[in-house]
């Protein structure tokens, strides 16, 4: 019994160790309209032509992951930026530019 529970409890907590790791996944399909920071702690799918508008700052973290549709790795020149609109990133290993 008291193996039992002590089984039970370290399977618990294994499993809630392994939610606060895991890496979200989103998608960004439309233009990013307002100033916007990508964390680190999400990978980002770009969809094709996603601008960064006008007067608006995209801001990229250290070790941010983007990968364009087919899943590979890229960076920051996969947005298309309008004038007066600024992308502030810095290369990491896992953000080449």
């Amino acid at each position: 019994m008291k193996k039992t529970l002590l089984f039970s409890i370290v399977v618990f907590f294994a499993l809630s160790c392994e939610d606060n790791i895991t890496t979200q996944n989103k998608q960004i399909v439309v233009d990013i309209t307002t100033n916007t920071t990508l964390s680190s702690d999400v990978v980002y799918q770009i969809g094709d032509d996603v601008k960064v508008n006008e007067g608006v700052v995209l801001t990229i973290e250290p070790g941010t992951i983007l990968l364009n549709n087919q899943g590979e790795v890229v960076g920051p020149e996969k947005f298309k930026i309008e004038k007066g609109g600024k992308v502030v990133a810095e290369a990491t290993p896992q953000l080449h530019f």
